[in-house]
């Protein structure tokens, strides 16, 4: 017995010691694993918006009313689908298109006698043109006839002279010299009644061309005037038809309608009273707004992020990826407006659609816990805010 109680007593100091050695390996694997990790196991950091939004690229087009007016008809529903153009609500235009049919009968009637003037203008040009073409020709006729008759009056003249030194010298009978000087004041006084008649031509065609050039002012004055009435007409029919066209409050674009006001015949409108609005169709974005101490230099454009949407928990439906596709430069009402291209999972429960909020988080960087428990100290021992950042695992 004195034996076995020693052996006992060194049997227990044995196994004391193997359970010391085990679990001080176990406590050194435990902390060599947490050191690794610490040091060298990477953690995403993501920057969490403080408020977000899907839109569609195109955005809500709001309807309002363009004039004042009564409404004639209205097809405005609940999303109906709409094309750009269509027409939606029409408000009574009786008076200006009774104008408009005033000023087209106007303009119609006009037509035939602008026509009609400038036929009689082509019609007294050409006469004009033939009267001082002939004119120029008789001219031209008594000028030759003149130019004849005058040198016919200096030969006879040349002739009489002759005759009075041969009647001097008694060498001629004064029979011949009497016929030379009839023969001479016969030519002149012939050549003078042409230099009078041409004078009295050119004076006559002179008359009559300024006669027909006073006509013809006077008609392309006429044709003036009317063609001012015609183009003030057509402005006021213009003018008109955009009064008619501007009280049709049409579709600003494809899309659903996803407004109305209570509006039926009848309805007395304001102009700029909201009757409604269209959603275009487009693609849909994501829209968020981070604080610019945490967002500015670190979100930037190409970096994965993802959608948690209000309403549905992201347990249950779980999120919605989305890259940042491009940031603000400018801090407003102390954010930065990022806009981001969601890609959806068909799969997905979620009923994507303009106007769901949530939650975006932008993934910024990676880094090892050591790093951020260094980057934590120096903002607590920094004036500045600390930034808003979830921290998870890297995948």
């Amino acid at each position: 017995m004195s034996g076995a109680f020693p052996r006992t007593l060194g049997s227990f100091a044995s196994d004391g010691y193997r359970r010391s050695a085990v679990w001080t390996a176990v406590v050194l694997a435990i902390l060599g694993a947490w050191a690794a990790w610490f040091f060298a196991a990477p953690i995403t950091v993501y920057e969490v918006s403080s408020a977000a939004r899907l839109e569609v690229d195109h955005a809500l087009h709001p309807l309002s009313a363009p004039a004042d007016g009564v409404v004639i008809s209205s097809s405005l529903s609940l999303d109906r689908p709409v094309r750009a153009g269509d027409v939606l609500v029409e408000l009574e235009s009786r008076t200006e298109r009774l104008q408009l049919e005033e000023e087209r009968v106007r303009l119609a009637g006009m037509g035939p006698q602008v026509q009609s003037l400038r036929d009689e203008i082509a019609a007294e040009e050409r006469a004009l043109a033939d009267a001082r073409q002939e004119g120029q020709a008789a001219l031209g006729e008594a000028r030759a006839q003149l130019d004849a008759a005058e040198t016919a009056a200096r030969f006879s003249g040349e002739q009489l002279k002759s005759m009075e030194r041969l009647k001097a010298e008694g060498q001629v009978a004064e029979i011949d010299y009497l016929r030379a000087r009839s023969e001479a004041e016969k030519n002149r006084s012939q050549a003078q009644a042409i230099r009078l008649e041409l004078e009295r031509r050119g004076r006559d065609q002179s008359k009559q061309e300024n006669e027909r050039q006073a006509r013809l002012g006077r008609l392309k004055g006429e044709l003036s005037r009317m063609d001012g009435q015609a183009a003030s007409s057509r402005a006021a029919s213009e003018r008109l038809e955009n009064d008619i066209q501007r009280r049709l409050v049409r579709a600003p674009a494809d899309g659903r309608v996803v407004e109305v006001a209570p509006l039926q015949a009848g309805t007395f409108l304001t102009a700029g009273d909201r009757i409604g609005a269209v959603l275009a169709s487009g693609r849909l974005k994501l829209i968020a707004s981070f604080p610019a101490a945490g967002a500015l230099g670190r979100v930037r454009p190409g970096q994965q992020a993802r959608l948690r949407l209000a309403g549905f928990p992201w347990m249950q439906y779980g999120t919605v990826p989305a890259t940042v596709a491009s940031v603000a430069s400018e801090v407003r009402d102390g954010g930065i407006r990022v806009e981001l291209d969601v890609f959806p999972d068909p799969k997905s429960g979620i009923p994507l659609q303009h106007g769901l909020p949530g939650t975006v988080e932008v993934e910024v960087e990676r880094l090892t816990p050591a790093a951020l428990a260094l980057r934590s100290l120096g903002r607590r021992l920094s004036p500045v805010a600390p930034e808003t950042v979830v921290l998870l695992p890297a995948q």
